[in-house]
């Protein structure tokens, strides 16, 4: 469930969890909203991750949180950590974390 929240946190859509495991697997075909959004989060051009593919990415525009580069960042970084590290790290940022105030009020 973590991998399809953070695509919709930072892509506007929602996949659902089985769909980016089945995509990794090659049990679904890659569609072009799907490379997209795969660029957005990895951080990778997503024409760039189109000529890899050979699955040209969806032109049609979708929101972008403007934190995407930032986290993907993160995400390419957590790679080298072990497991243990990454649970520590999740937690020791979960004890940080406090809700943004709505700009609203």
């Amino acid at each position: 469930m973590g991998i399809a929240r953070v695509f919709h946190s930072l892509t506007g859509r929602y996949w659902s969890a089985s769909t980016y495991g089945m995509v990794g697997s090659g049990r679904k075909e890659l569609t072009p909203d799907l490379v997209a959004d795969f660029g957005t989060v990895l951080g990778v051009p997503a024409g760039d991750l189109g000529a890899l593919t050979g699955v040209p990415p969806s032109e049609e525009p979708h929101t972008q949180e403007p934190a995407a580069a930032g986290v993907a960042t993160l995400i390419w970084d957590l790679r080298r950590l072990t497991a243990d590290q990454v649970r520590h790290t999740a937690k020791a940022a979960a004890s940080m974390w406090s809700p943004r105030p709505d700009p609203q009020r």
